[in-house]
């Protein structure tokens, strides 16, 4: 998810993805580790969506959480709204925080599995 590979759109398949098949309407998660604290400060997630010729969608909706210093998940302070748009990076700025790990928690639309082309993190 973070291998530098730029996709041409939410639907390519040429480059590697994540996804959560065959997990469908679930609540998902995928986690970055950073190793030591890191501070970031946003986030970048080009989404995987097969346009109605399968079962990988965008997700309904989908946040942020970031792990403390006694290895508890707390959301980050988002300055936006956590995108979902097809074709595109979806990015995320928040109130910089140093972590040693990211985790994004996604809500599958009914029905649907869902994946990630690219994350990038903002350090």
């Amino acid at each position: 998810m973070n291998d530098g590979q730029e996709p041409a759109d939410s639907f390519d398949t040429s480059i590697p993805r994540f996804t959560w098949w065959d997990h469908k309407g679930t609540e998902e998660w995928v986690q970055y580790d950073f190793g030591i604290p890191t501070e970031v400060s946003g986030v970048e997630v080009y989404w995987f969506d097969e346009k109605d010729t399968a079962d990988c969608k965008v997700p309904q909706r989908w946040e942020l959480l970031c792990r403390d210093s006694k290895g508890q998940w707390h959301p980050v302070k988002a300055a936006g709204k956590f995108g979902t748009e097809m074709d595109k990076y979806n990015t995320i700025e928040f109130e910089a925080v140093a972590t040693s790990a990211l985790k994004i928690k996604v809500f599958l639309q009914s029905g649907y599995s869902g994946g990630i082309l690219e994350w990038k993190v903002k350090e």
